[in-house]
């Protein structure tokens, strides 16, 4: 199976949305590689594994580093149901924020459907996993759309990267 080394394309954004809407097939079950990519580190609250408040520390983060990046990717890694860190995608370096490498191979998957189900969908990775006689070493979350923009559109895709 191919590598990818970059983000997927995303489909044409919606100006009555923020966020922008991917083609699932373009990353469903697809191997990434973001090694060469550059990550900002930020933190943020969540309730019950939803994000809260999480597009006001992105735009402040994207003003204060003059995020210019057209392909837009915050991967998020929960340290409980009540706190995250999120690893922005980044094109150039800003001494304001501690730069990040997220190395390794990842598998993605893409769910559709609540933010709540993230630990069913986790799990059933995992069980995946494990019938391959495979662990997992490490898991990040991308969500694709904000709770908002995921109530306009109808749906909301969640794409879990595995290693």
């Amino acid at each position: 199976m191919t590598i990818m080394y970059h983000i997927p394309d995303y489909l044409i954004e919606d100006e009555d949305n923020c966020c922008t809407k991917i083609n699932p097939s373009h990353w469903d079950r697809k191997l990434f590689d973001f090694s060469n990519l550059n990550f900002v580190r930020i933190k943020s609250s969540l309730i019950f594994h939803v994000p809260y408040r999480l597009h006001k520390v992105i735009k402040e983060v994207k003003t204060i580093i003059k995020h210019q990046e057209s392909k837009y990717l915050v991967l998020t890694q929960n340290a409980s149901m009540f706190s995250s860190t999120h690893f922005m995608h980044v094109k150039s370096q800003n001494r304001m924020y501690k730069h990040h490498r997220i190395k390794g191979v990842f598998r993605a998957y893409v769910f559709e459907g609540e933010y709540k189900n993230i630990p069913k969908w986790k799990q059933s990775i995992k069980k995946e996993w494990a019938m391959k006689g495979l662990s997992i070493k490490e898991q990040f979350v991308y969500f694709t759309s904000c709770p908002n923009c995921a109530q306009k559109l109808g749906y909301n895709y969640v794409v879990i990267f595995t290693r």
